[in-house]
């Protein structure tokens, strides 16, 4: 209390007649040198510079209010009209929904000449926005299917999609792609047709998940084997996909094999083959069955007949 006395003293109208100086009592400068701050475009921290314009050795004290994380000194000491700058760092991780916060930094001389002076001094403030941009990640885990098949033949396979982000409500809608061996953008050749059902998930809660079925019809008749890969992108990033990434099945469709089967039924039998028809069938197993008839009458008939001739 007696220091705080003789320190009130020196600010006195007595005192500066003696003395003939200024009367100064303690205070500083804030200034933030960025108004705004942009998190994941711009660096996550902001610059700020206090200064002493006194006579005095000034101890300061430092705090921040806003609904994101900060951290910067507590203390900073300044000589008689010194100037410092200090960080103030972002936790933008501390931030769960995009949008702009609002941050304040605050300063206050608490010690002047190693004299208590937090009753007599004032808080300078400053204050800048944060932006917390939208963020999407998502990702693609793919089923068994692909390989190499026949033209004509159907690949049916299952996909989970699952994405994280920041705002909810964002509607994200997965799609099949074809990619071509060597090439880096979709490419559909005719015949290749998508009959997948609609695949989409809504953020929620910062995520949102689907479970979807994919189906691609091929072509009947292709005159070259065709290679490439099936990937699911979604609406929200378009970017270069090739072949080579992880998240794709690889797909090979060949031409029909040509050679006479033995098969009776399914695709490529020998009633496909020889371009016959169900409706034949039973036409031409008739006729087959008559003939066999007539052979075998034929066959009993010689032999009753050899017979007869040997008894004769």
């Amino acid at each position: 209390m007696v220091a705080m006395c003789l320190f009130m003293v020196g600010f006195s109208p007595i005192y500066l007649q003696a003395s003939a100086q200024p009367a100064i009592i303690p205070e500083i400068t804030l200034e933030c040198l960025e108004d705004s701050v942009e998190i994941g475009i711009d660096a996550a921290f902001v610059t700020c510079e206090i200064e002493n314009p006194t006579q005095y050795v000034e101890k300061i004290e430092l705090t921040s209010e806003s609904d994101i994380n900060l951290a910067h000194p507590e203390e900073i000491t300044l000589g008689a009209g010194d100037s410092q700058q200090f960080m103030v760092a972002i936790d933008s991780s501390s931030a769960s929904i995009f949008g702009d916060y609002e941050a304040n930094i605050s300063a206050k001389v608490v010690e002047a000449n190693d004299i208590a002076v937090s009753l007599i001094t004032s808080t300078e403030s400053d204050s800048f926005i944060i932006t917390i941009a939208e963020t999407l990640d998502c990702e693609v885990t793919m089923g068994q299917g692909g390989g190499a098949i026949e033209a004509g033949e159907i690949v049916i396979f299952s996909a989970t999609y699952r994405c994280d982000g920041n705002r909810d409500g964002v509607k994200v809608i997965a799609h099949l792609e074809l990619f071509e061996h060597g090439g880096n953008s979709p490419h559909w050749p005719a015949g290749f047709i998508d009959k997948s059902p609609p695949c989409d998930l809504t953020i929620n809660n910062g995520d949102g998940v689907a479970s979807c079925q994919f189906t691609l019809e091929t072509p009947d008749e292709i005159y070259s084997e065709w290679k490439g890969c099936m990937i699911i992108l979604d609406n929200t990033v378009r970017t270069a996909d090739t072949c080579n990434q992880n998240t794709k099945l690889q797909l090979t469709v060949k031409p029909k094999s040509t050679g006479l089967g033995i098969e009776l039924g399914g695709n490529n039998s020998i009633i496909d083959q020889l371009g016959l028809t169900k409706e034949q069938l039973p036409i031409i197993g008739g006729g087959i069955g008559l003939l066999v008839i007539i052979i075998i009458g034929l066959v009993i008939s010689r032999r009753k007949n050899r017979d007869y001739e040997h008894e004769q």
